[in-house]
């Protein structure tokens, strides 16, 4: 009598998997094969362990199925081929594959990009996974465009609504108090303004010198409002505006020319360029 043989544990999903739960099966059945009884549509054991051996030859002939990339594995291949990275760095390279993706919002492969470069760091997916756990226990406010808002304890979904105006004094200190809001407000965004202002602000084709590196460059793009600086020439990457000084100033033609010759090439310092810039005239 044959033993009752263990179930397969989970359904084979791959050709190769199959081939390998096929011949464990067979060598169950070889294995609790009565001597000189017949099993399996009248095999005997003996036939029973020439399949299995022919089984596991084919077994070795199909390539095994690599394993599923994780966050650990992509951050592990990226120190390997690129060495160390600090948070800083890697936020401005995933900003890099940013500026690609909003230029093709559809791409699914801009979006892979962007998510292998924050895949550096160290126990992303944990983090993703204890978020979430936050997300489903919040109150959200839908937009309406596919995203939302989490709704903060105390505050309501909908805008309370304005408290009923009883005298022309609460009128009056209603009116006074929107208009202190109102100067904060841009009192605010004349003090960003004045900030941006007072940051160099250089243009594509302009020649700049790296303090840090003591290399000068041509300048791909520069964003006054980041601080950050992208030169043209390989490879390609970010400085900070604060360490560059101006060597030669691109004139307008120069600078026309460079956004050109920038929009040819593609890729994110194209397509960072024409937003800060605009689209280059034709020649």
């Amino acid at each position: 009598m044959i033993a009752t043989r263990n179930p397969i544990s989970a359904k084979p999903e791959t050709y190769r998997d199959m081939l390998i739960a096929l011949a464990d099966e067979v060598d169950c059945f070889a294995a609790h094969a009565e001597p000189g009884a017949e099993v399996m549509i009248a095999f005997t054991p003996q036939e029973l362990k020439a399949i299995s051996s022919s089984l596991r030859a084919d077994i070795q002939r199909v390539p095994a199925t690599p394993a599923a990339e994780t966050f650990a594995t992509i951050s592990a291949w990226a120190e390997a081929t690129f060495g160390p990275i600090t948070p800083e760095r890697t936020v401005a390279r995933a900003d890099e594959e940013m500026v690609e993706l909003r230029a093709e919002p559809d791409s699914v492969e801009e979006a892979a990009d962007v998510v292998i470069c924050l895949a550096r760091y160290a126990g992303l997916w944990a983090a993703v996974e204890r978020k979430m756990a936050v997300n489903r226990t919040r109150q959200w406010r839908r937009v309406g465009d596919g995203t939302g808002y989490h709704i903060k304890p105390g505050a309501t979904q909908d805008p309370a609504p304005l408290p009923p105006v009883q005298s022309e004094a609460e009128l009056q200190a209603f009116v006074e108090g929107t208009a202190e809001q109102t100067r904060e407000f841009m009192a605010e965004c004349n003090a960003l303004e004045t900030e941006v202002a007072a940051k160099p602000f250089f243009r594509a084709g302009d020649h700049v010198l790296h303090s840090p590196s003591g290399e000068t460059w041509v300048v791909a793009w520069a964003d006054p409002v980041t601080g950050d600086l992208g030169w043209c020439g390989w490879p390609d990457g970010v400085a900070r505006i604060s360490d560059c000084t101006l060597v030669k100033a691109a004139s307008d033609a120069e600078h026309q020319q460079k956004l050109r010759e920038l929009k040819a090439s593609g890729g994110s310092r194209a397509a960072k360029a024409v937003r800060l810039y605009g689209e280059p005239a034709e020649a």
